[in-house]
């Protein structure tokens, strides 16, 4: 089987054992899990000085670059001071020129199962762009607990299964 596996746009994937940010630990022992039996691929930004491009341990990782970090983390500040409804990481707005990049190899290696961190506003993208794929959330994120219900049920709507790492 073929598993794509994003990780969060801030969270750049180096190949071997040490990873940092709680989520890119969690994405990359789940890859290096499936990789015993599946075909894997991790995408992650790409960091100064790493490859596009690289294979560690039966994990194909593959690397976008960094596209407007700095306004998303300016966004991303002034949405938290001054936020009146959702907050701006459930925007279809937020690293929009990542997923879209990682999106375009994604539709173009045809996995059939994409792993999503967090972003689940996302997954309907994958599912009009690869009809049949099962679109897997790893919601690591306490805030999704405060979140509109109107919001969530939309977003989960394109969502085949939720993983969490509490209630």
């Amino acid at each position: 089987m073929k598993i794509a596996i994003l990780n969060q746009p801030q969270d750049p994937i180096a190949a071997g054992e040490e990873q940092r940010g709680s989520v890119a630990i969690v994405n990359w022992e789940l890859g290096r899990c499936l990789a015993r039996r599946h075909e894997v691929t991790v995408y992650a930004p790409r960091a100064r000085g790493q490859a596009a491009r690289e294979r560690w341990g039966g994990i194909e990782i593959r690397r976008v670059p960094f596209v407007a970090r700095r306004l998303h983390q300016g966004m991303q500040l002034v949405a938290g001071r001054f936020g009146r409804g959702a907050p701006y990481f459930t925007s279809r707005l937020y690293y929009r020129e990542y997923f879209s990049q990682v999106g375009r190899d994604v539709v173009a290696s045809r996995p059939q199962i994409v792993h999503l961190p967090n972003q689940m506003q996302y997954a309907s993208l994958f599912k009009r762009a690869l009809p049949g794929v099962k679109v897997v959330v790893h919601v690591h994120q306490d805030e999704l607990a405060t979140l509109d219900l109107e919001l969530l049920r939309r977003d989960l709507a394109a969502v085949d299964a939720a993983a969490t790492v509490s209630e």
